[in-house]
């Protein structure tokens, strides 16, 4: 369950993938916004001041998860980001952490480890603070 005023963003260009997490999310009473593309959540500015944690698919057509978190970086925008990708590459993880991300998980992700993630990424957030 996430704290009061916390949602939960999704990006990920698979639909499927997408309406799961969201569903799986949702059912444990969380607050879901999701987005088919990187683009799509920058759109977004009510997201970008929100409070909550992003929830990040690394490749994307366009706009990856890692030039998303990029951009939020040159926007001083902090979310919590839980970096999820299908490819399990230590540079890639390497570069995600370097950019931010708390967590990066391999797909497909359990739906235990995906709340363990969220739960972890707010929680470093709280701490920071």
């Amino acid at each position: 369950m996430t704290p009061d005023g916390q949602k939960i963003y999704v990006v990920d260009d698979d639909p499927a993938v997408r309406d799961s997490m969201r569903m799986v999310l949702e059912s444990y009473g969380m607050n879901v916004q999701d987005y088919d593309s990187a683009e799509q959540f920058l759109e977004d500015s009510a997201a970008q001041e929100g409070n909550g944690c992003l929830v990040l698919d690394y490749h994307m057509p366009r706009m990856t998860g890692l030039q998303l978190l990029d951009a939020l970086q040159e926007h001083h925008i902090t979310l919590p980001v839980v970096m999820v990708t299908g490819r399990s590459d230590p540079v890639l993880k390497e570069s995600a952490r370097k950019a931010g991300a708390a967590v990066i998980l391999d797909k497909p992700v359990s739906d235990e480890d995906l709340l363990q993630a969220i739960e972890l990424a707010l929680a470093e957030r709280e701490s920071a603070h």
